[in-house]
């Protein structure tokens, strides 16, 4: 018998382990909480910083609370930056006016 594409006689095989645990998914309200509370100023890096640090808690929430916190630093930096150039040219300015 001609074998198509796709076909064969071999089963295909799993590559899922039964053995490790799966971590339960966030519905919809949990991401939109936790949404709501990284827009909230003060509230968010500490939330953020509770959640990397849980190691008991939904390993999705922490990867997501890692990531956020590893973002806010590039962005403290480059505002860091931005603020020193422009702050530098403002002063560079009135003391050429003087």
């Amino acid at each position: 018998m001609a074998q198509y594409y796709g076909e064969s006689e071999t089963p295909l095989r799993s590559y899922h382990v039964e053995d490790a645990p799966m971590a339960p998914s966030l519905r919809l309200v949990d991401w939109i909480i936790i949404l709501v509370l990284c827009i909230l100023p003060v509230v968010n890096v500490i939330m953020l910083i509770i959640w990397a640090l849980d190691a008991s808690g939904n390993p999705n929430r922490r990867n997501f609370s890692i990531a956020m916190l590893i973002m806010f630093g590039i962005e403290m930096i480059i505002f860091t930056l931005f603020f020193g150039y422009f702050s530098g040219l403002i002063f560079q300015a009135i003391n050429a006016m003087q």
